[in-house]
């Protein structure tokens, strides 16, 4: 794609024109193909000031929503696309036809005997692996994110199932805020808005026990995978727990008050937290010139270049290498860190991939901030220029989340 950035526009098939349609379906192939909004190179910008950014993506129905923001040096700009807008849609369900509900019972059926069979198993979840992400005072990419004035720590991989699993035992014996979703248990038929029933969905962790009792087990084979069907909600209480160390803390307080809801702001003493954008982004992306980094420091993909990353299989040991491009095959999402040498500068794994990614970041008044792309999705939704969002409360199969914390005082990261 050249060594530029390329600028993007946001075009509808129907309105394009003859020459902007071939230009489209070259760089995009079948994706212009469909009815819906899409990306369309636009010529390069000779400064590196003046970007139009990606509409933001709508990770349910593949596609971009929600607005195109330029940037002029002077702040960002929202242009109105309402006329191509309609609600971000969470994962449907009680969408399956009545044909297929004895084919549901009977496979949950199947998952509780598995279960008694003991191959569903309780977790022993191995403890977060950090990486430290120095250089505090970085400059902001050309989009305008990445600038952070501290030294903090970063997962090196997103949450594990096992690690889910762990909180649940630990805090949701009657799972009263629902941190447990149906979703992770049961393998439902549901219409995720592509005009059919999806049934290539995730199943990774089953509850057994009554309420006030409740015991979670992870799938075997899962336990290492990313955990997904995770609103930021339960983000959020899982970043409560570790922030008051895990084992009986609370979920309702301490990174976050809950009271507040979705959108409630990070305490300031939290010791955990859901990165905020230009902290995941800072992780993900930045790596100083003079430590080998590119012309401007930040990198196109998570994977230390600006070169497409190759989608590999896990166990992969190249380093330009992520987990992606399975259109619609969301029982693909591989074990954390599978691409060993894939790493950002900092250390990080699987930042351009594998899941979907919340972040702390607040959209048109009313979402959460995601990135990363994900292992149903092409290449092109990996690199940095590309924003998701979605409602606090809504889940997904191929979105899940990491932790970011403090560092010890005096060694420059927050008080």
């Amino acid at each position: 794609m050249g060594s530029l950035r390329a600028a993007y526009s946001l075009i509808s098939v129907d309105v394009l024109s003859a020459a902007r349609e071939h230009q489209a379906r070259a760089r995009f192939g079948n994706l212009a193909k469909s009815n819906f909004l899409i990306f369309a190179a636009s010529p390069p910008c000779d400064s590196g000031n003046l970007m139009e950014r990606p509409p933001i993506y709508d990770t349910v129905n593949h596609m971009f929503r929600d607005g195109v923001y330029r940037h002029d040096g002077q702040g960002r700009r929202k242009t109105d696309l309402s006329r191509h807008r309609s609600e971000h849609r969470g994962v449907h369900r009680g969408t399956a036809l009545s044909g297929n509900k004895r084919g549901i019972k009977a496979a949950f059926t199947a998952l509780v005997a598995l279960s008694l069979a003991g191959l569903l198993r309780g977790s022993d979840a191995a403890d977060i692996d950090w990486v430290t992400v120095g250089d505090p005072g970085n400059p902001a990419d050309t989009t305008g994110f990445g600038a952070v004035p501290y030294v903090f720590q970063i997962a090196k991989h997103e949450v594990s199932n096992e690690q889910y699993v762990e909180f649940l035992n630990a805090v949701a014996k009657s799972d009263t805020h629902g941190l447990w979703s149906e979703s992770m248990g049961a393998p439902l038929l549901r219409d995720l808005g592509q005009g059919g029933i999806q049934e290539n969905l995730p199943v990774f962790a089953e509850r057994t026990g009554p309420p006030g009792a409740y015991r979670y087990g992870c799938l075997a084979g899962w336990e290492k995978k990313p955990v997904v069907y995770v609103t930021f909600l339960r983000a959020m209480r899982f970043a409560n727990w570790r922030h008051h160390g895990a084992g009986s803390g609370g979920t309702e307080n301490g990174a976050y008050d809950l009271a507040k809801g979705g959108l409630a702001p990070r305490e300031a003493g939290a010791r955990v937290w859901i990165p905020s954008e230009d902290e995941w982004y800072k992780a993900a992306y930045y790596q100083p010139a003079s430590l080998g980094g590119p012309t401007g420091e930040y990198w196109r993909y998570a994977t230390r270049s600006n070169d497409q990353p190759k989608a590999v299989e896990p166990g992969s040991e190249l380093a330009n290498a992520a987990i992606f491009g399975h259109m619609h095959q969301f029982r693909l999402l591989a074990p954390v860190g599978s691409v060993p040498n894939a790493s950002s500068h900092y250390g990080t794994l699987d930042q351009s991939g594998n899941a979907w990614e919340w972040n702390e970041a607040i959209l048109f008044g009313t979402k959460r901030g995601i990135r990363g792309g994900s292992v149903s999705h092409p290449y092109e939704y990996l690199e940095s220029i590309v924003r998701s969002n979605a409602r606090p409360e809504r889940e997904y199969p191929s979105t899940g989340f990491r932790l970011a914390r403090r560092v010890p005082t005096g060694a420059g990261g927050l008080p």
